[in-house]
């Protein structure tokens, strides 16, 4: 039997069939079945007899080899023997089951398991004869009915009929002891057909995003009498729309009565968010909703000076000269509150204040002066990262010079001056003309 140690008594003999009182012979043993291997141990008795002990755990069929003798070893008399290993007693821990009746199960149909006998080494057992006992019940802790059958050949089948559908604790037992070790499982009894108007959502797609951040619509089945359904099989279909786009959504079925639908969007306005059953063509009981997308966070590499490159390419010496700066998002959406690292570097022959001014709306003002000609380079940074186009090379004069872009700029005026507002990129003015700026050429930057 599995488990149990087994000694047998080998007595020498000489040539002459005389029994031989005295140790020291050479003997050997090994036991096989298949890919499994026991190896016996070998006790020279000082006597001529020599004890040889096995404990095999698998039960099967083994060849057990004796040899004797050095340095060949022959086969004693009659090795190689075939030693027959059964099965250890019933062992409830180490006893399965299996069938879909442990985990799913229908509302008025029987479930069904099967569980397989086993001893503590795994070894099945072939015979029957364990009381069988089977335990079902509701999470609210009403038992159901079931039944358990002795096949008589080491399985026994189980089975039970749940009428109200909902999660169960299953429990099984031979010989008043719960298999597997302990285990209990859960089956989930099935509703009734889906019903839109009971169906519910819940996730990030139905509250404010941000852009490019995922939505997720989950939505759970029920039935007309408010049963969850637990399992897969409907049919849902959702789209996201705005003003200027209309996308169906690819719907996740999850087989467990709930059903995943994800988009990802990256324009920041207002959509439209519904979901339908396609078996009743009719929106589930919360559908449409409306989900704001708003900016992302602001993106240095996306964030653009409100001056193009070449409008930041000169500026008087000794004056005030200022430009806007608009952050962006990574999919160019404005951002519109402030607080981001926004800094401003300057790189030349002479020195220079900068200085930056939180808008608190996306935008940021820059204002700077420098008090030596020659060419600078100027770092615009966000996070400590260059904004769109920066850096960039400004070369500072002492000759008047005007530099503008944009339109609806009419005359500018006397005085050290930038300005930026409606219609205008920014402009740097000199001190000593006012007239209108048609005809004039901006000073070319310098490479």
């Amino acid at each position: 039997m599995a488990g149990i140690a087994n000694t047998l008594t080998l007595t020498s003999f000489d040539k002459y069939h005389n029994e031989i009182f005295s140790g020291g012979n050479t003997v050997s043993a090994s036991m096989v079945a298949g890919l499994t291997s026991v190896t016996p141990t070998v006790q020279d008795l000082q006597n001529g007899n020599y004890s040889i002990t096995y404990n095999a755990t698998k039960s099967a069929l083994y060849t057990l080899t004796i040899k004797e003798g050095a340095p060949v070893a022959v086969n004693v008399n009659n090795s190689p023997f075939e030693v027959t290993v059964t099965p250890a007693a019933l062992a409830p821990a180490h006893c399965t089951a299996s069938g879909s009746g442990l985990t799913t199960a229908t509302a008025g149909v029987f479930a069904n398991a099967t569980v397989t006998a086993k001893d503590q080494y795994d070894n099945l057992i072939t015979g029957g004869g364990a009381t069988c006992e089977v335990s079902v019940v509701s999470a609210g802790g009403v038992s159901v009915q079931a039944f358990c059958t002795d096949f008589h050949n080491g399985t026994y089948g189980v089975g039970y009929n749940a009428t109200v559908a909902g999660a169960y604790v299953l429990q099984i037992l031979l010989d008043q002891t719960p298999i597997d070790h302990g285990s209990t499982w859960s089956p989930l009894v099935s509703p009734a057909a889906t019903n839109a108007e009971q169906c519910t959502w819940t996730g990030s797609g139905l509250h404010q995003l941000t852009a490019g951040a995922p939505g997720e619509i989950v939505v759970t089945a029920f039935d007309r009498f408010g049963n969850a359904r637990e399992r897969g099989g409907d049919f849902f279909y959702a789209n996201v729309s705005s003003a200027s786009s209309n996308e169906a959504l690819t719907v996740t079925d999850n087989n467990n009565g709930t059903y995943v639908m994800s988009f990802t969007k990256t324009n920041a306005t207002a959509y439209t968010v519904a979901v339908w059953l396609g078996t009743e063509d009719q929106n589930i009981g919360p559908s449409p909703v409306t989900v704001q997308v708003v900016p992302g966070s602001p993106s240095a590499a996306h964030s653009i000076a409100l001056a193009q490159k070449d409008d930041l390419s000169s500026a008087r010496v000794n004056e005030a000269n200022f430009f806007s700066v608009q952050t962006r998002d990574e999919y160019d959406n404005n951002v519109t509150h402030g607080d981001a690292s926004m800094t401003v570097d300057m790189i030349g022959p002479g020195s220079y204040h900068a200085n930056v001014t939180d808008q608190k709306n996306g935008k940021y003002t820059v204002d700077f002066i420098t008090f030596v000609t020659g060419r600078y380079v100027m770092h615009v940074k966000l996070d400590a990262k260059d904004i769109a186009d920066s850096p960039f090379k400004i070369d500072i004069y002492t000759d008047p010079a005007w530099i503008f872009t944009g339109q609806g700029i009419a005359v500018i005026s006397l005085g050290c001056a930038v300005a930026a507002g409606a219609g205008m990129w920014a402009y740097f003015a000199h001190c000593h003309k006012s007239r209108t700026p048609e005809g004039f050429d901006p000073i070319p930057a310098t490479a």
